[in-house]
């Protein structure tokens, strides 16, 4: 399995559990093994998405889950930027 060296994965969330297009558990699968570090916002999901992220951080250690309330996005997705460590970031949305 190939992993981004020096690389960040910086994401913002709300609700995804039911995402149509997977939600937040396919999301961290498909992508999370394959960086060294993967920080995720969460902005105030009501609908489980925070506790599947909490599962997840037991299977990948180099998870981190944040919490911020949501007031625009750029906010959101510059605060999971102050948490990133690495060289290189990956911004998914």
């Amino acid at each position: 399995m190939a992993v981004l060296k020096n690389t960040s994965l910086c994401a913002i969330v709300k609700d995804e559990v039911m995402n149509p297009a997977g939600g937040i558990l396919d999301f961290v699968e498909s992508i999370v093994p394959f960086v060294e570090e993967a920080v995720i916002v969460d902005t105030g999901s009501s609908d489980g998405t925070r506790e599947v992220l909490e599962e997840c951080r037991r299977k990948y250690s180099h998870l981190k889950v944040r919490d911020r309330s949501f007031d625009n996005y750029a906010s959101s997705r510059n605060y999971s930027l102050i948490h990133a460590t690495k060289q290189w970031v990956l911004v998914l949305d």
